[in-house]
């Protein structure tokens, strides 16, 4: 061990003295019989800055971030809701669908009913529901469900 480190390592330990820390703590090599480790661990916290697109540009940038849509469990083992951070899925209000027919006029519930069990669309500017048939899997479902509300976000 170089005399570096031994001396931050005191300096960790003359600061922290007295604080408990997780089990499987790197910190916690010399208070928890069993641990060793081959050699002190440094924690570094790095920022992964990325440069927004230019906002002049319509085109996206190669350096902007990707946006990003999760699915959320619901209650309701069936439906799963939809977030994202990459801007609103309509403009406001809601729209709320129990049919392919009833969704004729919007696009992005039509295009979500063509995808085979889907019988349930609620859409908000912050998130979308989607529920399926009790006997479909949400394996089947949800990559086709991500990608056209992909293809919605990316066309606004």
């Amino acid at each position: 061990m170089a005399v570096g480190d031994e001396w931050e390592r005191v300096q960790y330990e003359k600061h922290h003295e007295g604080q408990k820390t997780q089990v499987n703590s790197p910190y916690n090599t010399g208070r928890v019989p069993g641990i060793e480790l081959a050699r002190p661990i440094r924690v570094l916290r790095v920022g992964f800055g990325i440069d927004p697109p230019l906002r002049d540009s319509p085109a996206r940038s190669p350096t902007a971030p990707m946006s990003s849509l999760q699915a959320e469990p619901t209650p309701n083992p069936n439906s799963l809701k939809f977030t994202t951070d990459a801007g609103p899925f309509l403009d406001g209000g809601m729209a709320a669908y129990t049919s392919a027919a009833e969704a004729e006029e919007d696009p992005l519930a039509r295009a979500l009913f063509a995808i085979s069990g889907v019988e349930d669309v609620f859409v908000t500017p912050q998130f979308v529901t989607v529920s399926k048939a009790p006997g479909t899997d949400w394996a089947a479902v949800k990559p086709d469900v991500e990608a056209v509300l992909s293809d919605h976000l990316q066309s606004r």
